[in-house]
This record gives structure tokens, sequence and C-alpha cells, in this order.
């Protein structure tokens, strides 16, 4: 199974990106599109989670997290220095990205 079809985007998320590609395919100045692309990170990144289950993390980012830190063997996490250069490598692909 697909990882966006086990845990797919809310709704809201979806509008979101909905308007952000609307605005992208209408010419707007920079503004306009620094402005949606900000609503659009804030929606996808920066929520409050009222789940408290690693197994219904709703954060794909969240949900990376806790599996790249699980260890080769399954039977536990990775030290805790190694989890910093893994959220170093996520900002860093965030950021090519956007």
């Amino acid at each position: 199974m697909r990882w966006f079809d086990q845990y797919p985007l809310i709704i809201s998320q979806t509008e979101k990106l909905q308007s952000f590609e609307t605005i992208l395919e209408m010419e707007h100045d920079s503004d306009a599109l620094d402005e949606e692309l900000h609503e659009v990170l804030m929606e996808l990144f920066c929520w409050i989670e009222t789940r408290n289950y690693i197994s219904e993390l709703a954060c794909p980012v969240q949900r990376f997290l806790v599996a790249v830190c699980l260890q080769k063997d399954g039977m536990g996490f990775i030290n805790v220095r190694d989890v910093t250069p893994w959220i170093s490598k996520l900002e860093y692909g965030i950021r090519c990205t956007v």
C-alpha cells in the first residue's frame, strides 16, 4: 500500500494545496505567492496534535521521524544523539523542495 493511501491529507490540507495550485497557474506577484505558500506550509506542518498515540500520528513529518528513529532490528529507538542529524536532513530536504 502506498504511504499516501494509508495516511491521506486532511481536507483542509488538500484545500490549501489546491488553492496554492490555482494561484501558481495564474500570474500573481511574489507577495501573493509568498503569502499563499506560507499558509500552505502552516496548514501542513503547524497544527495542534489532538491524538496522543504514536500509531495514530497524522502529521507525515512526525511519522517519518518516528520511523527513521527505529533501530534496524526494530527492538527500540536509535541513540538520541543520532536524531538531530535526521531532523537536519529533513529540514534541508524541505528547503530544497520549497
